[in-house]
């Protein structure tokens, strides 16, 4: 099953003074990075990192950038997002036939990508929480 969730560029300027600590942006996301926030949410900024050895709710696999200057449409976007199940294999072949696990993307927006927005964020989730790297099993 893939979700595609989406994503929000901050406005440009100094990070936000608020930001709760433990948190990254998530352009700042990178393959191996551990997070919770996943649930109920359908815009993020922002998410809580965590070692992957604590329980967390995904896990980072992918991160890749989509071409193009104009606005592709939300429907290109979303298609070119699913490729992330194609990439999951590659990263950690286990996990692609663990069926207590989701792909999710997180993309980004027509708004996000005048601001130049071109992420795609693949994350292997798993709401049940789960200890340890989805790469380890």
């Amino acid at each position: 099953m893939v979700v595609a969730l989406v994503t929000t560029k901050p406005s440009p300027g100094p990070p936000a003074e608020n930001a709760e600590p433990g948190t990254v942006r998530i352009e700042d996301l990178e393959a191996g990075d551990c997070v919770n926030g996943i649930r109920g949410a359908q815009e993020f900024r922002r998410l809580p990192t965590v070692p992957c050895a604590q329980p967390h709710e995904a896990e980072v696999f992918a991160v890749f950038t989509l071409a193009g200057s104009a606005w592709p449409g939300e429907a290109a976007v979303r298609a070119q997002a699913e490729n992330c199940v194609t990439r999951l294999p590659g990263y950690a072949p286990a996990a692609a036939v663990d069926d207590k696990l989701d792909v999710f993307s997180l993309h980004p927006t027509r708004e996000s990508w005048g601001q130049g927005d071109r992420l795609v964020t693949c994350l292997a989730v798993d709401l049940a929480r789960r200890t340890g790297s989805i790469r380890s099993r």
